[in-house]
């Protein structure tokens, strides 16, 4: 058995983050089929949890998934629903990572659509992590609504559980809002013939889990369902001595010592759980003998022994919630290679891809403005939907000091000296016809950071293709200081500052790491991710 500390005083524990880490659709269209393939971007890792949203454009269509696949829960509403939903769900193991496509099938000819994602968990999921499901639009009669709904479930049973809802509907798609609070959309499957949308939410305390949508067009039938995923979550262990015991925590529980510490306490269930607490001030031993992970309450002030009997699996250490703060600007450089790599080229300024290769020396601030479009949906002489599109930001490094080495290498323009230091000079061009049209680079900056739990962290953003513009002077006042202002456009881009391929367009990344990194930038963690 593997103790976990307490170190907080009996203040509690903090927990890791569930995140999606990829997804894709596939959707027949108008087109009835006896089977749908869905295809991710990247070969899925071993122990992250897979997940399926299946639409059928039937009410009584049985589904089969290929092997290593379990289904959650499947709504067929009564009547002329004429549509299905249905959520599956796997863990990936060995035989199954690095594999990319599934196949879903059907007894009989329907339309179909298939959302598939996949999430990581810091601590891993339960073998089974399966915990409450329920379904949406189960009345006797079907009938046809704009607003779409997942059905509600019991109370979860723990904290940090991962909520999948798939919510589908007759016809192509429509504009939709009001999407539950916290709920996000992993993807839309907006077909000619049916229409399927999965969300997720990791809640951070057990709920009873819902969600939904407000179509904004006309009423349809429509199908939900809703189902809740357990991670491999430590428990909290409460502290009863300040702190200056150790209470540990493995996974779900023990036995109760019925006989003054003078036997071997035996585990009994209660509930869900089976605990052990120690009755007897610490002058005996509760043991448990039963193959379970075993969870010890100290009720004698830290100095019994209070311990399980079983060897249990090792857990990680509690982390912090991901909730950071950032403070003071401290490094800002060109990276070299990012967007010499794959599509545009080989690395420039001869560093290793996504290392620094210029500083933007002594950087007092940034701005970073993304650009947005918006297309409105119109019925009649109303809006009824906006359309967002991100197409490019806009940066601004403002710098207290002017680095010829850095201008130079970055506009191609060369620095002209003469004389022997201290008594030289230099000499380059203000600006030149063409010396700002240059390749687009990556950008990094770094800034200091904590956590929710005042931990040293470090933020460091990274924007994969910068195209930079002229440089701006600012500050030629009386007795005001010179600034220098690098001003560019942040390009989508199909790779990351190394040239990893990316699943889709993006601007950049930020990245939040343990304690104080100093020193040159790159290579940042997380690259092609």
């Amino acid at each position: 058995m593997t103790a976990i500390s307490d170190s907080d005083a009996g203040f509690g524990s903090e927990a890791g983050s569930t995140a999606l880490v990829q997804s894709n659709q596939a959707n027949s269209g108008i087109t009835v089929v006896t089977s749908q393939t869905v295809t991710l971007p990247h070969g899925v890792a071993q122990g992250n949890l897979l997940v399926a949203s299946v639409m059928c454009g039937s009410n009584a269509q049985a589904i089969s998934a290929p092997a290593g696949w379990t289904q959650a829960v499947i709504n067929q509403p009564a009547g002329a629903a004429a549509i299905e939903a249905a959520i599956w769900y796997a863990v990936v193991t060995a035989g199954m990572a690095g594999q990319t496509s599934w196949t879903f099938a059907t007894g009989s000819p329907v339309s179909m659509a298939v959302v598939m994602s996949e999430f990581y968990s810091p601590y891993g999921w339960l073998p089974n992590p399966l915990d409450q499901v329920s379904q949406g639009g189960t009345q006797p009669f079907s009938s046809t609504s704009t607003s779409i709904d997942s059905g509600t479930t019991p109370f979860t049973e723990q904290p940090l559980e991962l909520c999948i809802a798939c919510l589908v509907y007759k016809g192509a798609g429509q504009a939709y809002n009001g999407i539950a609070k916290g709920f996000s959309i992993v993807q839309d499957s907006p077909g000619g013939g049916n229409s399927l949308t999965e969300l997720f939410l990791v809640s951070t305390v057990s709920w009873s889990a819902n969600a939904k949508y407000q179509l904004w067009g006309f009423p349809v039938y429509w199908a939900g369902c809703i189902a809740t995923f357990m991670p491999n979550v430590p428990i909290p262990v409460s502290s009863r001595d300040s702190g200056t015991g150790s209470d540990s925590s493995l996974l779900t529980a023990l036995a109760a010592d019925l006989d003054a510490g003078t036997g071997t306490d035996i585990a009994v269930a209660a509930g869900s759980y089976l605990y052990v607490t120690d009755s007897d001030a610490g002058t005996g031993t509760e043991a448990q003998s039963l193959p379970l992970p075993l969870l010890v309450q100290s009720a004698d002030y830290g100095y019994g022994s209070d311990t399980g009997g079983i060897a249990s699996m090792t857990r990680p250490p509690l982390t912090a919630l991901p909730i950071f703060e950032g403070f003071s600007l401290s490094r800002v450089a060109v990276l070299g290679g990012g967007y010499g790599s794959g599509e545009y080229g080989s690395g420039e300024y001869g560093s290793v891809g996504g290392t620094e290769s210029v500083q933007l020396f002594g950087a007092q601030s940034i701005a970073i403005t993304p650009t947005v479009t918006s297309s409105a949906m119109k019925s009649d002489d109303w809006d009824i939907g906006v359309w967002l599109a991100l197409t490019k930001a806009d940066v601004t490094v403002t710098n207290g000091f002017m680095s010829w080495a850095a201008i130079s290498r970055l506009s191609g323009v060369a620095v002209a000296s003469s004389g022997a230091s201290p008594s030289d000079y230099y000499g380059l061009p203000l600006w030149t016809q063409y010396q700002h049209n240059t390749p687009a680079v990556p950008i990094a900056f770094r800034m200091s950071s904590r956590d929710s739990r005042s931990g040293t962290r470090t933020l460091d953003f990274v924007l994969y293709r910068v195209q930079l513009s002229v440089l701006n002077y600012t500050g030629l006042v009386y007795k005001n200081g010179l600034g220098v202002s690098y001003a560019g456009t942040v390009l989508l881009s199909s790779t990351d500052e190394a040239g990893n391929a990316l699943p889709y367009l993006e601007i950049g990344r930020i990245v939040s790491s343990p304690g104080s990194l100093t020193g040159t930038l790159g290579p940042l963690a997380l690259q092609g991710v």
